[in-house]
């Protein structure tokens, strides 16, 4: 699974130059994607590097690495490194001629594939479930045994030619990161990018019915690195999509106007649909063991509910009131509305949106809201918060205005009565005020400073206690 998402080497079968027409020695292939197990924008790498003078792998060992995976699972249903074969089974199963020069490509294409280097950033998945690692360099195939074709042998007392895969490759396909492939289709197919894209749909179409993924992220995952020309691209994309849609097994047949969708500026979303009868592998011709979950049961309805709430999102992010959901995203805003009510996802839904545009500016697809919804609640919450600490400020001001005016008009009243006390009154209330004053007004009534205002505070303070 981990050698689909990206190419293991050349789109065509010459070998890539540089602008002086040097050979190149590292091929490079990357995309920015949005992981929902990891819940943040993952930038996926791989570096093809190679120092064998055959090369990188073109779309000739492609086809030889399927063929490998094939009589791996046939012959030790992935329970050994190494793999036994006869050529010319091998070669049969490859739909090539059983001659001289399919036996120079069998020999210069595992040579390409034992020679190549690959260095996975943030794009290799050791486990089912575990988030990406971060780097990862592995090769295909740690050797082979070829044996060489005498003149005047005879076919049944040719000697098995084996190949020996890579220890990480061969882990990660025992853990069981492998699945079915239908081989008579894919070797059916012609043209090196329908070949790639079959496989990189085939993995992708499993979990829905539909799956949509960003126009320049799907090129840079088959390989089309070197235009973002959106023209260019489909137009690319055009005979690889007829090849795949006359399948009548992998992807329905579409319109450029429902395969296609425009979300903005240079930004277009590419959508694929399985077909009703599934994508089915026979046991002879599966490469992988690991079979194809079969269209749950359960799969989310489209319910009026999460289709508005998928449908308002891309109407405030992109503008497009008249998405149509995928199955996932049903699935997705269904979970979301199970969590917080259909009401408030909707209340939610512009800060979601909001937070994604400063945060994520390059999301295409309603599955990157997943990390935001909390976020916004968050957001909601504290601003809810802060709205009532405002009012609790401002009843708090009232009431300390409210008690300063009670306090002045207590003062001027008591003021009032102290000015009514006969000389004798006023000198009993001081005495009073002596026996616990500080020294500051202690003084002051030594002194006979009578008209000090700390001195008149106390004295106001013991006529209004009676």
């Amino acid at each position: 699974m981990n050698l689909v998402d990206f190419p293991i080497g050349a789109l065509t079968y010459q070998q890539p130059r540089d602008s002086a027409g040097n050979k190149v020695d590292e091929l490079v292939f990357s995309v920015d994607a949005f992981e929902e197990n990891v819940g943040t924008v993952v930038p996926k790498k791989v570096t093809i590097r190679t120092s064998s003078r055959h090369g990188f792998p073109t779309p000739k060992e492609e086809e030889l690495l399927v063929g490998l995976m094939l009589f791996c699972q046939q012959r030790n249903n992935f329970t050994q490194a190494k793999v036994e074969f006869r050529v010319s089974e091998l070669l049969r199963v490859l739909g090539w001629a059983d001659n001289g020069r399919s036996r120079r490509q069998l020999r210069e294409g595992l040579d390409r594939l034992a020679g190549v280097k690959l260095k996975f950033e943030n794009s290799w998945q050791s486990e089912e479930g575990r988030a990406y690692e971060r780097e990862f360099v592995t090769g295909i195939l740690d050797g082979y045994d070829l044996n060489a074709v005498r003149d005047g042998e005879k076919p049944g007392k040719r000697e098995f030619t084996s190949v020996q895969w890579s220890a990480e490759v061969f882990a990660d396909i025992q853990r069981g990161n492998v699945k079915e492939l239908n081989t008579n289709e894919y070797f059916a197919l012609q043209r090196p990018l329908s070949r790639r894209m079959y496989r990189f749909l085939d993995k992708h179409l499993v979990a829905g019915r539909t799956f949509d993924m960003n126009l320049l992220k799907f090129a840079a995952h088959l390989g089309i690195s070197e235009t973002h020309h959106i023209g260019k691209i489909r137009e690319r994309l055009k005979v690889p999509l007829r090849d795949l849609e006359s399948l009548g097994t992998l992807i329905e047949p579409a319109t450029d106007a429902d395969r296609y969708h425009r979300l903005g500026a240079g930004e277009w979303l590419i959508r694929f649909e399985r077909t009703e009868s599934g994508h089915v592998s026979a046991t002879t011709t599966s490469v992988e063991a690991k079979p194809r979950p079969q269209r749950s049961s359960s799969a989310p309805k489209r319910n009026p509910a999460a289709t508005e709430l998928v449908q308002q999102f891309y109407e405030q992010w992109c503008g497009n009131p008249r998405h149509d959901p995928s199955f996932p995203e049903i699935k997705q805003a269904q979970a979301t509305i199970d969590q917080y009510g259909h009401a408030e996802a909707l209340a939610l839904l512009p800060v979601v949106v909001k937070l994604m545009k400063d945060r994520f500016p390059n999301a295409t697809s309603f599955g990157a809201t997943k990390t935001y919804w909390h976020l916004a609640k968050q957001h909601v919450e504290a601003r809810k918060l802060s709205r009532v600490k405002q009012q609790q400020r401002q009843t708090d001001v009232q009431h300390d205005d409210e008690r300063r005016q009670r306090d002045q008009e207590r003062r001027r009243q008591l003021q009032a009565e102290w000015n009514r006390l006969d000389e004798s009154q006023q000198y009993d209330i001081r005495r009073q005020v002596l026996q616990s004053c500080t020294d500051f007004v202690r003084h002051k009534i030594e002194r006979r400073e009578f008209d000090d205002s700390l001195l008149m505070i106390e004295c106001l303070k013991h006529l209004d206690k009676g």
